[in-house]
């Protein structure tokens, strides 16, 4: 069977990365067919990672072509955002994970439904981060999928963590409403952490 277009996995042509005067990587070009398993082997410095970085649409070649799956990675970057956006990204990635763990940690009726769990004891959490707002989860995500979005350095996902972020928000209310209402201690509990959602805002 030859190597058609239609059957090429990847497909990279005179791929050449430069950061100012350093070419990273040289004019490359290989296929991976379909179905195959391939890998990129050379010294420190070689220019493997910044070569996967392109095809993964985290970095924009300086010059050549690659297709991954039949898809330019260079003709969709129309919503990339800029390459620096990486680190704050990653940085927003690890906090809204290390709360969303800490909130994990010092809440055992943590879960994805809302309902008063009579079943195990449920009981009002007010240490840990519930000191600091009363739905410590829902910030972590507020953190954590902007954090993604800027890893992927796309606009589109950063739009989608958007709308993401006010659904949590109304969940936040709806589910602030429900646990004042059934929850005994709750509604003390507001009295002591005043702020659901963002600290000193809302």
């Amino acid at each position: 069977m030859t190597n058609s277009p239609t059957n090429l996995a990847v497909e990279v042509q005179n791929l050449v990365k430069r950061f100012g005067s350093f070419t990273a990587v040289d004019g490359i070009s290989f296929s991976v067919p379909r179905g195959e398993i391939f890998g990129l082997v050379g010294p420190d410095g070689a220019g493997k990672t910044t070569t996967l970085r392109m095809l993964c649409g985290l970095m924009d070649p300086t010059e050549g072509e690659a297709r991954v799956a039949g898809f330019d990675v260079v003709r969709y970057r129309w919503s990339a955002l800029p390459e620096w956006l990486l680190w704050p990204g990653i940085a927003l990635f690890l906090a809204g994970t290390a709360i969303i763990c800490w909130t994990l940690a010092v809440n055992r009726h943590a879960e994805t439904t809302v309902r008063i769990q009579t079943d195990r004891g449920h009981s009002v959490v007010d240490w840990g981060p519930y000191r600091i707002v009363r739905h410590p989860m829902y910030l972590g995500s507020l953190v954590l999928y902007p954090g993604i979005a800027l890893v992927w350095g796309s606009w589109c996902a950063l739009a989608a963590g958007a709308v993401v972020a006010l659904l949590f928000t109304i969940r936040t209310a709806l589910e602030d409403r429900t646990l004042r209402a059934e929850l005994g201690g709750y509604e003390e509990f507001t009295s002591r952490t005043r702020y659901r959602l963002v600290p000193g805002l809302w």
